[in-house]
Order: C-alpha cells, then structure tokens, then sequence
C-alpha cells in the first residue's frame, strides 16, 4: 500500500469515525433532552411514517397522540386543541367566540344538558330554551363516551352549519339547524335594586371583565349605591390577571393571592389602597368555578363579603394554553393557587356564610334571565344581609 493510498484509507476512517461520534452524540442529545420515552415516541412515528402499509389521516393520528398524552395525566382541568379549538379558545379569552350561543353543564354526561342560552344567538333564534337537552350532534349520538368529542364539535367556524337533535323539556325529539357566528360576550351588567342596592353580574373574567366591572362601580356610585352584590353564579372563571384586577377594586392592599408552579417557586400578588368601601355580599353556587370561586373566598377570608348561596365547586389550580409547532395548544395546569393564609380550595371550595339553595327550576331560569329578582331566593337572601346590616 502506497503512501497516497494509506493517507486516503486514514482519512476515510476519520471521517466515519467523525460520523459514528456525531451521531453517538445527537443521540446522547437527544436521550438528554427528550428522555427514552420521547425517543420511543420518534421511534414509532418513524416506523409508521416508512413500514405502515395501509393509508392514514397523519393529522387526525397527531391530534389522538397528544390528546391522549394529556388525557393521561388524570387533570380535569387538562386538555388538548386542535388548531381551530385553539384559535376558539383565544377568541373566548379576548370577549369574543364563535359557536351557537349556549351554556352547558358539564357534569350531567348522559346528554349535552343545556342550562342557559344567549340572547340574540343563533341558539334562541333557532328556538332552543334552557332545560332542553342536546341528544346528538351532527348525527354523532351524545353518550358519556362521546361528551366531551360532541362538546367540541358544537364549536367551529363562524358561517358554518350545524345540526342537532334537541330533546325538549316533554320528552319529544327535534332537528334543528343552526349557522354558527361571532358573539361579543357580555362580561357584566350591573343595575340599581331598590334601597339604592346596586347589583354586579359577572359572566366569566375574560379580558375586558375588570375594566367593565369598574365602569360598572362607577355608575352605581353616581348613582348613589349604598351597598353592592356581586353576582358570581355560572361564573366559570378565566384569566387570573382580570380576576386580580377585580379583586383590587374591592380590597385594600395587601396581598392577594399565591401562586406555585411545578418547581416551588412561588409569587405573591397584591392589591393597592383604592377600592370601594360600600358594604358587600358576593353570590356564588356549584357552578362557580376557578376564579369566581376564589374571589369568593378571598372577599370572604378577609372579611370584606358576606358569601351568599350554595357550596362551589373547588378548584385550586391555574391553567395554561401552550400553542405547539402545528397549530394545536395543549391546555394544562401550571400552577397551584393559595390564599394568602395558605388554604386551597382545590377539592373542598367554599362554604357561603349564608348557605341558600335554588330548585333546579330556579337555576336554569336564572341562567337563561327568566327569573324575576323577586323570585330570585339566594339575591333576596343577599338583600336581606345588606339591609339587616345597615
């Protein structure tokens, strides 16, 4: 062997050595990065993607892959998007959000029970009511099985038809066909009671709710309240920053609420000096959740509300909307809440101080504005606490 032939047979073997050492080392990389489960995962899309025979929906198997993924980890506050789920989502969050106009329970899973429906929504104009019960969903039957898929296929894009099979309130079955549209959420109203009592009402604390609550303190001020309820019943929470924001208009400073994510690490948030001084009574139910039930309790723990109603929910977590390379969120629990003494409410939530039920009849008339303030029991009991303590 030749000098020249020598040198080249040397630099091959550098080469393939530089090769077998760059390889050894992204699969160290990626071992360290993505853990042996996340390799096995690679593992099995590749082999899918270069050895499955048959046909496949690539994007349809994803969705499964990483709904199941999050479905896995036993939160039901978790939940994965697809792309047109998570671009509802952020359009719910900002005010807005495209679908039927309708409010659902969500722990009834025999059939999409429907509690409340929007005014001026393609639901009421349909002639859907509360109490009714949605049995299938573009000819998809609704079943514990199929909740949560038939839920979401409700939701789509605005302009877009739907069809449901409604069970009315005497048993009978129904077809009804809806358009989906963009709705402006109404995140509070607010009117003056008798006794110069003004009344808050908070639909969810999406963006926008704080700054509507305070225009709404305002008005009630000029107009000469001498005491507020605010009203958090079928509030389902939302964002942790409109419900601080809220909370500051009625607290003075001091510190509100602890958050810790999943490294310990904790921060505190607090309020500032100004905030309204009238007498308060805060409406809350089972279906108060997240937020609402927090600002509940905090009101509550610092003496600031009377809690007037039924037992809420308890949830103690805060969430996150993580949009991911495709398009698609996974929506996951981050953080653990505290109230500055400590105290959770995850599983447990809060006792009302003034604990007053409603018949269901009640409730879905409430939900769906049908029930006169007279015949309203738990806002006459809030009433009663304010003008008792006058």
């Amino acid at each position: 062997m030749n000098k020249k032939t020598k040198g080249r047979l040397e630099l091959a073997l550098i080469c393939v050595l530089c090769v077998a050492l760059g390889v050894l080392g992204t699969l160290f990389i990626a071992r360290a990065r993505l853990g042996v489960d996340g390799i096995a995962l690679l593992q099995a899309k590749h082999a899918i993607e270069t050895r499955f025979v048959g046909e496949y929906d690539r994007e349809a198997q994803m969705d499964a892959v990483l709904e199941a993924m999050v479905d896995a980890l036993g939160d039901e506050w978790s939940y994965y998007m697809t792309q047109e789920q998570y671009q509802a989502s952020r359009a719910r969050s900002q005010g807005r959000y495209v679908g039927i106009g309708i409010t659902i329970d969500r722990e009834q899973r025999d059939g999409i029970h429907i509690d409340a429906v929007t005014p001026d929504s393609p639901a009421q104009e349909a002639g859907v009511q509360a109490g009714e019960i949605i049995r299938a969903v573009a000819g998809e039957n609704v079943t514990p099985e199929t909740w949560q898929a038939c839920v979401e296929a409700i939701r789509g894009e605005e302009d877009s038809s739907l069809t449901l099979e409604i069970q009315g309130a005497d048993g009978s079955l129904r077809q009804v066909e809806l358009v989906r549209k963009s709705l402006q959420s109404q995140l509070v109203s607010y009117e003056m009671l008798p006794d110069q009592i003004g009344l808050l009402q908070v639909a969810r604390f999406s963006k926008g709710t704080s700054e509507q609550l305070r225009q709404g303190l305002e008005e009630l001020t000029q107009e000469g309240a001498q005491g507020l309820i605010l009203d958090l019943r079928y509030n389902p929470g939302g964002r942790v920053d409109e419900m601080t924001a809220v909370l500051d208009q009625f607290l003075p400073e001091g510190p509100v609420i602890l958050a810790r994510d999943a490294k310990g690490h904790e921060e505190m948030t607090y309020s500032n000096a100004a905030c309204t001084q009238l007498p308060l009574v805060v409406l809350v139910n089972r279906e108060s959740y997240s937020a609402a039930e927090f600002t509940a309790a905090l009101l509550q723990e610092n003496s600031r509300a009377t809690v007037v109603g039924t037992q809420t929910y308890g949830k103690g977590y805060a969430q996150q909307s993580m949009k991911l390379y495709n398009g698609s969120a996974i929506h996951i629990s981050i953080s653990c809440y505290y109230l500055p003494s400590g105290r959770s409410l995850a599983g447990t939530g809060i006792t009302p101080d003034v604990v007053r039920p409603l018949s269901q009849e009640d409730g879905q008339r409430l939900q769906s504005g049908e029930l006169p303030h007279k015949e309203d029991a738990q806002l006459q009991a809030a009433l009663a606490v304010l003008l008792d303590g006058a």
